[in-house]
């Protein structure tokens, strides 16, 4: 298991709006006990090269701030450091954690 601290900018231009948030590898929640509340955490098969769709799972906290509490928020598109993450998860913690084949 890895992670590494990050602060992603939400804005897609124009003033910089910045979440607190790790890059994480596929085994995180699993070693760490962390079930999703909506939607699925990472997995080891999402740490493999050719995946091209990278993913995010957002702490309940985002999820009410940047995404509205929208239940249909799985599955959206979310725009970090001018790059796309397909939420894949919610969870309850305080973070934005980010997985995927692509890195900012």
């Amino acid at each position: 298991m890895a992670w590494s601290a990050a602060r992603f900018n939400l804005a897609p231009g124009g003033e910089a709006h910045y979440a607190e948030g790790l890059y994480v590898t596929g085994d995180f929640f699993r070693v760490l006990g962390v079930p999703a509340f909506m939607g699925r955490t990472f997995t080891v098969e999402d740490d493999d090269l050719s995946c091209n769709s990278p993913g995010a799972v957002v702490s309940y906290a985002f999820w009410q701030s940047a995404m509205a509490g929208d239940s249909g928020a799985i599955g959206k598109t979310l725009t970090l450091d001018g790059k796309p993450f397909t939420v894949c998860g919610r969870d309850a913690r305080q973070f934005l954690w980010c997985r995927g084949g692509q890195q900012i």
